[in-house]
């Protein structure tokens, strides 16, 4: 099975605390020699505490902001998918809400995803695609919609809307007085 991130952020960061607390249990091992030799030194003693709380507070820091990445799901906006067959979705919610995933391409701009533990799939027109400040490519996602969003044309849309109404008689009359209707008076009426 494939990933969209070979190696996170995060897995790097405890790698790295990994090697240091290694590093810590060598001294830890050779202070508890050095008081094996010289018993009744407060100070050995005072070492074996210290160094397991540093070790304890060593794993903490990266734990922490690794587990916030995780609760949150950011790692959209912090590693870099060095898979091309994934893009990032920065999804809007009918709830407000804004949820960061990273989905499969499928073939004719299909992306693969779940909402909510339900299969969720969009299709990416092409026409905005954006390019997150780490590089990731995502597209906007509505929960109401099976298309990306694009932002150009819902802000022409909201002018449309200010002008004329979204819904109604005004919009129907500026279709109407533009000949852009898809039905015919008569088959209006006639439903």
């Amino acid at each position: 099975m494939s990933r969209a991130i070979n190696i996170t952020n995060s897995e790097i960061s405890m790698v790295l605390w990994i090697i240091g607390f290694i590093m810590q249990l060598v001294v830890i091992k050779q202070v508890w020699d050095l008081h094996l030799e010289f018993p009744g030194v407060i100070e050995f003693v005072m070492m074996l505490f210290l160094l397991p709380m540093a070790s304890l507070f060593f794993f903490m820091s990266p734990a922490w902001i690794n587990y916030l990445i995780s609760k949150h799901n950011l790692f959209l906006w912090i590693d870099k998918i060095t898979n091309p067959d994934y893009i990032g979705w920065v999804r809007a919610t009918r709830s407000r809400q804004l949820r960061n995933h990273i989905v499969k391409k499928g073939p004719l701009g299909q992306t693969k995803g779940r909402a909510n533990g339900v299969k969720a799939d969009v299709i990416n027109k092409g026409d905005y695609t954006l390019t997150l400040p780490n590089g990731n490519q995502a597209i906007i996602k509505n929960d109401l919609l099976s298309t990306n969003v694009n932002l150009e044309h819902c802000m022409h849309w909201q002018m449309v809307k200010k002008h004329h109404g979204l819904v109604g008689y005004n919009a129907w009359a500026k279709a109407l007085s533009d000949g852009a209707l898809t039905f015919e008076n008569v088959e209006v009426l006639n439903e």
